[in-house]
């Protein structure tokens, strides 16, 4: 295309977006020497092709034009809640259709208000929201009122009555913070919450301007911090209940909580409250919080550490069952109970009981040196009851678990049989139990046949309670039921490789076997079975 040419479209508005914008990559500078130089060295001013001033004057209208979409596409992406408006997915089409059709559109018809038809309900008022995308303050007001306004489903119905209201009730409230100290806190909180940047919200604030002053702006940062110290203190007063902290009627936590929940506060009170809420916690640091906000969570973790605070636990990762893939409690689980509770000790001493700030210190000192004691205490919490089984089991282990291992050994059968709904191999144990009165059959799945060895392997290990009257059973027992328990799972794999082949043997399935000799040939039978197939 020629200089002249390309000229001719930018004066007369009819080139295409997508190649003005490339063009206006440039310097304005730039474009006009490209322009001039099209101009013989005899010219005289109004030779010039296109003047400076019309190459800002164009740049500016393309720039509106970029603005004009991201106004739309914001205000309907940010005040047009897709859950509630059913019509708002039709405007943010046409937006990017816009978007992506500039090389088919002319700067002379984007200037034209039938260009903007679709949207001619929201121009205005997506204009005016445009300022205050960022503003938490005024997002807070908004959010109130479109979730109470039933009515507003419509992106008309949000541009021309929800949001005029919402302008309404924010110019209301920059209004009332001229007298800001008069203002109770219940008033003014809801629509500080969350706000992270109260300077930012201020400025915003038309009124404010000329008025705005530090003592107000430490007031309104304290007061968007008000739910969280809130959060924060409820969790230390159930800490500080869980571990019996030392107490005072009326200490400064239960007045900081009356405080924070009273609504009829002002805001002129807040940031001497703050001051003294800042002495009382001054030995809590960031990461401390976030354990007490870990342990607050754990009551039930820390009542079962309570009852065990005086028993060596050491060898208690010995119960967890090295060779099974489903067991609840994993090893690393156990290692982190028995650390959680070595560090937490001090705390759970019945003849120690510091104050809160002395506790909150020591939390601190604590997190410093074991930076990961939150993640394992939310650990140990989401587990703590499989824990506090797996602790039960063995801690109680005696005469029961030892007799049901030697009937396993001596008189029980393992009956392999087909799973007709997962088309794979189960298997139960079954033996009778006899005592002078009576006698019961006694069945076991897997997963219970897996507990009970896991149970076995622990007699042998060392003790984990101050109970030292169990006595052992003999080595060959145990380690033949071991060995039994692990065929069985063998034997279980091969037959269920051979049921999903479809070996004919095996469509309808039931053996039962009794002793190892006998478990450990029919698994050399399976094993060529499997080969031959």
């Amino acid at each position: 295309m020629s200089i002249n040419k390309l000229g001719e479209l930018l004066r007369e508005k009819t080139i295409d977006m997508q190649l003005l914008q490339q063009l206006l990559d440039f310097s304005d500078e730039r474009l006009f020497q490209h322009f001039d130089a099209a101009v013989s060295e005899k010219k005289a001013i109004v030779d010039v092709i296109v003047s400076q001033d019309e190459i800002e004057e164009i740049r500016k209208l393309c720039g509106n034009f970029q603005l004009q979409l991201d106004i739309l596409f914001k205000f309907y992406n940010e005040f047009c809640p897709i859950s509630q408006v059913t019509d708002v997915d039709d405007y943010i089409q046409d937006v990017k259709k816009h978007m992506a059709s500039s090389n088919k559109v002319m700067l002379r018809e984007v200037l034209s208000q039938d260009y903007w038809a679709f949207h001619e309900k929201t121009l205005f008022i997506s204009r005016r929201c445009y300022k205050y995308i960022q503003s938490r303050f005024f997002r807070n007001i908004f959010e109130r009122y479109v979730q109470e306004d039933t009515a507003a489903t419509k992106v008309e119905y949000i541009a021309q009555r929800l949001m005029p209201e919402v302008f309404k009730k924010y110019d209301t409230y920059c209004e009332q913070f001229k007298e800001w100290e008069k203002l109770k806190c219940s008033d003014a909180s809801l629509f500080w919450n969350n706000v992270t940047d109260v300077n930012a919200e201020l400025d915003l604030m038309e009124v404010y301007k000329e008025h705005k002053n530090q003592k107000l702006i430490q007031t309104l940062d304290h007061l968007s911090k008000i739910s969280l110290w809130t959060k924060r203190l409820v969790e230390l007063e159930k800490v500080v209940n869980l571990f019996k902290i030392l107490r005072s009627e009326n200490d400064w936590l239960n007045k900081s909580l009356e405080f924070l929940k009273d609504n009829s506060k002002k805001l002129s009170q807040v940031n001497s409250f703050f001051n003294c809420l800042n002495n009382n916690i001054s030995n809590a640091n960031q990461e401390c919080w976030k354990l007490i906000k870990e342990l607050s969570n754990a009551d039930g973790f820390i009542s079962f550490l309570e009852e065990i605070v005086e028993h060596d636990i050491k060898n208690l990762i010995n119960g967890v069952d090295d060779h099974s893939d489903e067991r609840l409690v994993q090893e690393d689980t156990v290692s982190s109970l028995i650390q959680v509770k070595q560090i937490l000790l001090p705390f759970m001493n019945k003849n120690k009981r510091d104050d809160i700030a002395s506790f909150l210190a020591s939390l601190s000192n604590i997190i410093k040196k074991n930076p990961t004691l939150g993640e394992k205490i939310a650990l140990c919490n989401s587990c703590h009851m499989a824990l506090r089984n797996i602790y039960k089991n063995i801690s109680d282990r005696g005469e029961v678990t030892k007799e049901k291992i030697k009937n396993a050994v001596l008189n029980g059968s393992y009956t392999f049989g087909r799973d007709e709904k997962e088309d794979k191999c189960l298997v139960l144990l079954k033996y009778t139990s006899r005592t002078s009165k009576s006698e019961m059959l006694m069945t076991y799945n897997m997963n219970e046949i897996l507990d009970l060895r896991g149970r076995a392997l622990l007699i042998a290990k060392p003790k984990i309670s101050v109970n030292d009257k169990d006595e052992e059973i003999s080595k060959n027992i145990l380690n033949e039921f071991t060995v039994q328990v692990d065929i069985a799972q063998e034997i279980i794999k091969v037959v269920s490789v051979l049921m999903q082949l479809g070996h004919f043997d095996y469509r309808k399935f039931e053996y039962e076997l009794m002793g190892t000799d006998r478990m450990k040939d029919y698994l050399k039978f399976l094993k060529n079975e499997l080969k031959n197939w």
